[in-house]
């Protein structure tokens, strides 16, 4: 699956809320601490490792997900910037059994990251089938606060990549966002821009 993101600098949280509340479905609130490690043959990309702790019916739930991306930032719509990444994911049981096979692999931690999430959802139709964009309020320490909104994409053909960015763009300004407030580095970017 192919999941096709736009994020962008929010400035008035309580604002957007209550624009989500308005045009979107509250699905969840959820925490996720990541921590990304990097391999011995210093590759580009990734492999995440995910705790996600969930209220479900006043029950805490936890679950535990390894993440493989192949990132691209790709141009879109009106010249906007959207993140094109071919995502590999599964659960695991015990993160610690995983994490020292990577370490035993010579694989080293290259980064954590905790996000607070509220998580919306929005369908629109798009030629006579519904699609659902998924809209993520996320509070990042010591970033601050974002709004993800992601697609995800049976395919990268470009014709239907353009599509989504198009669509992307549009539910941004929709919710009262503007092209300025997009953010088209990583989060791996900004957290060690702060690093000393």
């Amino acid at each position: 699956m192919i999941e096709i993101e736009l994020k962008a600098r929010v400035s008035n949280r309580l604002n957007l809320i209550n624009v989500l509340d308005e045009k979107a479905t509250f699905v969840q609130k959820v925490s996720r601490d990541d921590i990304y490690y990097k391999s011995p043959a210093q590759v580009a990309n990734k492999i995440r490792i995910r705790t996600e702790k969930k209220e479900i019916d006043g029950k805490s739930e936890e679950s535990y997900l390894v993440t493989y991306k192949k990132k691209e930032n790709r141009q879109g719509a009106a010249g906007t910037i959207t993140e094109v990444n071919e995502e590999h994911e599964c659960t695991i049981s015990d993160p610690k059994v995983f994490q020292l096979f990577l370490e035993d692999s010579a694989f080293t931690v290259d980064l954590t990251k905790h996000k607070d999430v509220m998580d919306w959802s929005y369908t629109f139709d798009s030629e006579g089938k519904t699609l659902t964009a998924n809209l993520e309020l996320c509070n990042i320490p010591p970033l601050g606060d974002f709004l993800e909104i992601e697609i995800l994409s049976p395919t990268d053909e470009e014709k239907t990549v353009k599509f989504l960015q198009t669509k992307l763009l549009e539910i941004l300004l929709m919710v009262g966002l503007s092209k300025e407030d997009i953010e088209t580095r990583y989060y791996s970017e900004l957290l060690k821009s702060r690093l000393p």
